[in-house]
């Protein structure tokens, strides 16, 4: 069997056409409650008088009072609350929930409450950075000191809403194990499993988290169903019966997590020979309220800052600062695209100011295999852009248009853009924090289950990975399984995100199957 001659329907297509994919919203459970958030309506202060209105019977308020292990969302920083308790830091920070089996009740319950602040002047403006990064390469100095001309641009991107088709939901109830049981539209399982852990103060064990058809996520679904979770998880714990919350579109687009918004200094060093010597970078990203995850979306933006270019000499920092805004998080390659733009628009700027072509000026300073990397790395493969210019242009009559293009009077133009991503996690990320795990199973029938974390929110990875196993081992597509993943059953393979499912997932999946194959 040729894998890349032949196609595969997605294994999800069939329930989707016919209505019958089972999203977070869909599922209906007995004695299931619903809940509302009660968020903050200012952008800074403290918490000085929660006023209640009085509850009907069977309604409930949930706030950090009801949290019996720690008050915080278990990310790579700890610092951001499931429930604000003593102040506020941006407007619409969760407070509590009111809890109940009618919707149009709970949104009454949420107008009625009265919150009393001390309030406090807001920060807006990138002043106060919590997270430094920094490098060098070569030697700067001499670059700087031997520059004829600087060229120096400042580059600003904003906020960007992942504007997934299906917004955030989470269900949660404890099962006939007695085990906290999760379910919504997610990208990680197991950072769940261990948020609801740590906000319950239980064994992972005691969680298990299982996604459902999820509709979207690009990152917008990696670190906020942590947060909804473990609100859930708490409301379960108190009230012991099932609670769901799914956001209507005005509360996802106001108050979960988008891309980081950049400031990006640049300033070239221009050689005699009007050669790029080298580069000073300052970036500067927004990171809202609380940290999170945004020390490495300042990693990766500081890596991919020269974009696919290599220069001698570098140097490179940038800070992430703490504004009064909705916290900032993953969205499609975290940060990358922030310096990406950035670099495209200086080269091209720089070639401007030198009389050059811009796509020449590209050309000149390429990354090639054996090249050292921007973070002094090394690129280790083969780089084939070149080839694939050549034949962009081609198909594109790139040449003659150029010409056309820039005469006089012409209200045409035509460029060329380039750009390098990463797949997976930098430096020891994959190797030792991460350490992904798959799993295969041959059944008596010689049907091969395939188990990892990886959640399929619409790019087909249990298609696709199950295809992998299925092409190593020689047998029919048919003949291997994926299923969601399932905390309780499938092992942590990492999250979905960073690129890396096919990439990462994808060869252990070869080489388990690989593995297999000898003992079948």
């Amino acid at each position: 069997m040729e894998f890349y001659k032949s196609s595969t329907p997605k294994i999800d297509f069939p329930e989707k056409i016919r209505g019958e994919a089972k999203f977070t919203d869909d599922f209906v459970l007995p004695g299931m409650l619903y809940a509302q958030t009660v968020r903050s309506t200012i952008a800074k202060g403290k918490i000085k008088e929660i006023k209640l209105p009085e509850l009907p019977e069977g309604y409930y308020w949930i706030s950090a009072k009801d949290i019996p292990g720690e008050n915080v969302v278990n990310i790579i920083f700890s610092d951001w609350p499931i429930f604000a308790d003593k102040e506020v830091n941006y407007v619409g920070e969760p407070i509590g929930l009111f809890v109940g089996e009618n919707k149009e009740v709970l949104h009454k319950l949420c107008q009625q409450i009265s919150v009393i602040y001390e309030e406090e002047k807001p920060v807006f403006d990138l002043l106060n950075s919590y997270i430094h990064k920094e490098f060098t390469k070569g030697n700067f100095s001499k670059a700087e000191k031997n520059a004829v001309k600087t060229i120096k641009e400042t580059y600003e991107t904003g906020y960007q809403e992942q504007a997934y088709i299906e917004p955030q939901g989470i269900l949660c109830y404890i099962d006939e194990d007695d085990k906290f049981y999760l379910t919504g539209s997610m990208q990680c399982p197991f950072y769940i499993r261990k948020a609801v852990a740590r906000a319950l103060n239980i064994a992972p064990e005691k969680v298990r988290v299982k996604q459902p058809a999820v509709g979207g996520a690009f990152g917008g679904k990696e670190h906020y169903p942590s947060l909804t979770g473990s609100q859930l998880a708490v409301a379960v714990n108190k009230i012991h019966r099932p609670v769901k919350m799914c956001f209507e579109r005005f509360e996802d687009i106001a108050y979960t997590t988008k891309r980081h918004p950049s400031v990006s200094t640049y300033e070239a060093f221009i050689g005699k020979n009007n050669e790029i010597l080298g580069l000073r970078i300052r970036v500067k990203l927004n990171g809202g309220a609380y940290k999170g995850c945004s020390g490495v979306v300042l990693s990766r933006a500081l890596i991919a800052s020269c974009n696919a270019y290599v220069f001698d000499n570098l140097d490179v920092a940038g800070d992430v600062y703490c504004t009064n805004t909705v916290p900032t998080a993953a969205f499609r390659g975290f940060g990358a695209p922030q310096t990406i733009f950035a670099m495209e628009m200086f080269i091209h700027h720089i070639a401007k100011e030198l009389g050059v072509d811009p796509l020449q000026l590209r050309m000149k300073y390429l990354a090639k295999q054996g090249d050292i990397t921007t973070n002094s790395g090394e690129f280790h493969d083969p780089i084939v852009l070149p080839q694939l210019l050549d034949k962009a242009m081609e198909m594109s009559d790139y040449k003659r248009k150029v010409v056309e293009y820039t005469k006089p009077g012409s209200n045409k133009g035509i460029g060329m853009s380039l750009f390098l991503h990463g797949c997976g996690f930098t430096g020891s990320g994959e190797s030792t924090i991460i350490n992904g795990k798959v799993k295969l199973i041959k059944d008596e029938n010689d049907h091969v289950h395939v188990y990892a974390s990886s959640a399929d929110f619409g790019q087909g990875n249990r298609t696709t990975l199950a295809r992998i196993v299925s092409n190593t081992l020689g047998l029919p597509a048919e003949q291997c399984t994926m299923e969601a993943a399932d905390t309780d059953h499938t092992p942590d393979s990492g999250p979905t995100a960073a690129s890396r499912t096919i990439i990462i997932v994808g060869f252990l999946m070869e080489k388990a199957a690989k593995q297999l194959k000898k003992i079948w």
